[in-house]
């Protein structure tokens, strides 16, 4: 992207006004993870024309990234009053008001964003996310799955799909029959998560960042033989995405 970044800024020094060349900057900043950079291109963007809802909306995804919350609901804000019925906006806000466990808040946005945008996945995998941290283990897996039907290479949804689990059972019985679903699903996973390439490598990395198996001690069982099996899949993963980490250093 450095190509690119100077070729924006040659096109802006040509013609300052010219609005697409700032928000394709401030992209191509992003892409780098130049995050002060970008947000300054997309503020650029914004001063030429304030009814750019994509550069706000990206603008605020960047203000999450550095972690200044204000600012980031302040650009979704933006967003929206150029375009009311942005869904994504509606979805990222959801997300971050579940963060916050302001879990009604979370479902409010979210359902307008599936209102406008019944197929947006993000939508779905958040409103997953509420609703089984709600205790609503089932609607929340409905919406995984309905992620998946939109995007089925969504590996965020994927992996909650498969290994999420609820917080309560109602009898020994049902902790059975989840947990050899848990098996199951672990062994399917692992078997169709291959490591052969740079994208597969990076939705494995995104899946396994999605999830922990936090609540399979809820079941009190003997987990040790799963987590075993399952930190060996996670490290599998780290070690195809970050080699370096796994090499020895001499002492």
């Amino acid at each position: 992207y450095d190509q690119a970044i100077a070729n924006y800024q040659k096109a802006i020094v040509l013609a300052p006004s010219f609005q697409q060349a700032h928000h394709n900057l401030a992209q191509s900043y992003a892409k780098c993870r130049q995050y002060t950079s970008a947000i300054a291109a997309y503020q650029r963007a914004l001063a030429l024309d304030p009814e750019d809802a994509k550069s706000a909306y990206n603008m605020g995804l960047l203000y999450e990234k550095i972690g200044n919350p204000k600012k980031m609901i302040t650009a979704y804000r933006q967003a929206l009053s150029a375009m009311p019925d942005f869904a994504k906006v509606f979805s990222a806000l959801g997300m971050f008001y579940c963060q916050q466990d302001r879990l009604e808040e979370a479902m409010l946005c979210l359902g307008q964003a599936l209102s406008i945008n019944p197929d947006l996945a993000e939508a779905h995998l958040n409103m997953g996310i509420v609703l089984q941290k709600k205790g609503h283990y089932r609607k929340g897996l409905t919406h995984y799955q309905h992620a998946l039907s939109c995007k089925p290479d969504f590996s965020k949804a994927k992996w909650l799909c498969m290994l999420s689990l609820p917080m309560l059972y109602r009898n020994e019985e049902s902790i059975g029959s989840y947990r050899r679903q848990f098996a199951g699903n672990l062994n399917k996973l692992i078997a169709s998560t291959p490591l052969d390439s740079v994208q597969n490598r990076r939705n494995a990395l995104l899946g396994v960042g999605t999830t922990t198996n936090f609540y399979l001690q809820y079941q009190c069982r003997n987990d040790l033989q799963l987590q075993v099996q399952y930190g060996k899949f996670a490290h599998e993963i780290m070690a195809a995405n970050f080699p370096h980490w796994t090499r020895k250093k001499k002492m």
